[in-house]
């Protein structure tokens, strides 16, 4: 049996450890509660996705989302390194198409203000 946990549900419950003394001696098993942690910006519902497309559009720490997103494999099972680097391309494609609609909108923010000023003088 593999001691690697895939999913929720082999996570959920406690596990004993040995405690040792300061001699290396076994002092006895301690019985710890195991947790099931999400990142706090995931994919699992609509509210929080996007908040993270938002947080993404920003350029806030996106490749580590990126990463995040990659390595996942689906709700309630555990990450697996590089399980879908395919996603990376949708990560690119956003980022390019909402920093281009941003750049966009402040330029022409810029121009519109540029005109109003030679239109007064």
């Amino acid at each position: 049996m593999s001691s690697e946990i895939t999913n929720k549900a082999e996570c959920i419950g406690q596990y004993a450890i040995d405690t040792y003394n300061d001699w290396g001696g076994v002092n006895g098993t301690v019985s710890i509660d195991r947790e099931w942690i999400l990142p706090t910006n995931n994919y699992n519902n609509i509210f929080i996705s996007s908040l993270t497309f938002f947080e993404i559009c920003s350029l806030e720490m996106w490749p580590e989302k990126m990463f995040l997103a990659i390595d996942s494999r689906g709700e309630d099972l555990s990450t697996q390194r590089n399980y879908n680097p395919s996603i990376s391309l949708l990560y690119v494609i956003f980022i390019f198409l909402t920093t281009f609609f941003i750049m966009n909108l402040f330029i022409s923010v810029i121009v519109d203000k540029f005109n109003e000023e030679i239109k007064k003088r």
